[in-house]
């Protein structure tokens, strides 16, 4: 018997939802796979889940999955009876937004994923943990001191080939994953996947995530709610001396780098310093030079010194020789600059509001850890395989061999011999991972860290991705021969 018209748009509507249905269910198979094999791969010796990435996955999973959900909801609503064409638009609307959902999704995968592939994977391990030590420490004092305040999601450290280690919002994407869909950018600012660059010359060179500790002050200062604070208190420092208004405006803008060179002081002491003096070493005419977001580099490193002096770090060690002075002394906007230090200094290392306390409590800073003999010097030379010190697995012990590595590392880079450097630094290098990994914190972490469950954010996604396609597909041009 011959097939009616009706049959046959019926079956034709079926076949076509049934190519999307497939689409979906593969992407959704993957991406459980993935979630299952990333918490596998978060787990210590012996089995135990860690929970080192906690909110970022489940944040991942409830807004992936959830807009997966909600896809599948308006793809079954669809009536096989309608009409062929606007049952086919209806299903490539679906695949677009399954296609930009892949293509979020693959953002973040590659970033998780890179530990999975040597030797970023060796780096990023040792990052996470030295990311935790600087974290973890300061905000669970915080919380200490103010029950009420909520930690924020530890950042994901990934290799990135660009030249700068840099805090990066998960909603700082590159063109690539928004093309289409630019409005990710504002829905992305909710999504508690806060990244981490870390170049590609850290990877042979771990001591290097000594920048870590100033990064990490990039998250702490926002989850801490400082920003205005710290904005305000430096801006009335500066002013305290009669400077140009334009001057004044111009420390305040500095503020949170200014915060972020000051935590890297607490967490990895005079070598913080040390590594800054290796990246802004320049000309002396570049080093007077302002920048937007950062004092010129003379000054950036004079007012690390003054903290670094105020702390009983050895501040001149950490310059390596640098007469700042000199350099400041010869250009005229640099000297204004240079006569703020102290008062801009002494603030930094002030009470905090609202019973915080200071930022050297609230880093638990003990200057003999950084002193000769300290633990610092101790590990530095266990790296060097010179003394056979103890590795304790503690919060604080990453974030100390990464500072013992740097010291390890300036010791090396004074020997005179390039084969005698080089079989040293490589040494170093697989010391030095290998402790920051093994000296992390035991235990579970998934406790102590905020849910990324957002469990409306999918929903919210998918209506957003499928109006969208909509759109492109009702005013996208016609084609021409």
């Amino acid at each position: 018997m011959a097939e009616t018209a009706d049959e046959a748009t019926r079956l034709q509507n079926q076949v076509r939802r049934e190519q999307t249905r497939q689409l979906l269910a593969a992407l959704e198979r993957d991406l459980q796979a993935w979630l299952q094999h990333r918490r596998n791969q978060d787990r210590n010796g012996g089995g135990q889940y860690i929970g080192r990435h906690k909110t970022q996955l489940e944040a991942l999973e409830s807004v992936l999955l959830g807009a997966l959900g909600d896809v599948r909801s308006e793809l079954e609503k669809l009536s096989p009876d309608s009409a062929v064409g606007p049952f086919y638009d209806r299903c490539r609307d679906c695949d677009r937004a399954l296609v930009w959902l892949q293509r979020l999704w693959d953002y973040f995968r590659q970033k998780f994923d890179q530990r999975d592939q040597e030797p970023a994977g060796a780096l990023l391990r040792a990052a996470d943990e030295v990311v935790w030590s600087c974290y973890r420490g300061v905000f669970a004092r915080a919380q200490a001191r103010r029950p009420a305040l909520a930690q924020g999601p530890v950042p994901l450290p990934f290799v990135e080939p660009d030249y700068s280690p840099a805090a990066r919002p998960a909603h700082n994407v590159p063109p690539t994953l928004h093309t289409d869909v630019d409005f990710l950018d504002d829905y992305l600012r909710i999504l508690p996947v806060p990244l981490l660059q870390i170049p590609p010359w850290c990877v042979p060179a771990p001591w290097w995530l000594v920048f870590v500790g100033h990064e990490v002050g990039h998250y702490l200062i926002h989850d801490l709610g400082l920003v205005a604070y710290f904005k305000e208190g430096v801006g009335t420092a500066v002013a305290g001396k009669d400077l140009p208004k334009g001057l004044v405006t111009a420390w305040q803008l500095w503020a949170e780098e200014i915060f972020a060179d000051v935590l890297s002081l607490l967490t990895m002491g005079h070598w913080a310093l040390w590594s800054i003096v290796e990246v802004e070493w320049a000309a002396p005419e570049a080093m007077v030079r302002p920048r937007s977001r950062y004092p010129a580099p003379v000054i950036r490193l004079a007012l690390m010194g003054r903290v670094a002096e105020l702390l009983g770090l050895p501040a001149a060690k950490g310059l390596r020789g640098l007469d700042l002075q000199a350099i400041a002394a010869a250009d005229q906007r640099a000297a204004l600059d240079w006569t703020v230090l102290d008062d801009v200094a002494e603030f930094l290392l002030a009470a905090l509001p609202d019973n915080l306390g200071t930022l050297a409590a609230l880093t638990a800073f003990d200057t003999t850890a950084f002193a000769l003999g300290g633990a610092v010097s101790l590990l530095s030379q266990r790296l060097r395989g010179a003394v056979p010190y103890a590795l304790t697995a503690q919060l604080d012990t990453p974030r100390q061999v990464t500072a013992a590595a740097m010291q390890a590392w300036s010791e090396i880079a004074a020997l005179s011999g390039a084969s005698q450097r080089q079989q040293a630094r490589d040494a170093l290098a697989t010391n030095a991972r290998n402790d920051m990994i093994a000296g992390g914190e035991p235990g579970t972490r998934g406790d102590r860290q905020p849910s990324g469950h957002m469990p409306q954010a999918g929903s919210t996604l998918a209506k957003q991705l499928l109006q969208r396609a909509a759109e492109q597909r009702a005013t996208a041009p016609a084609e021409e021969d």
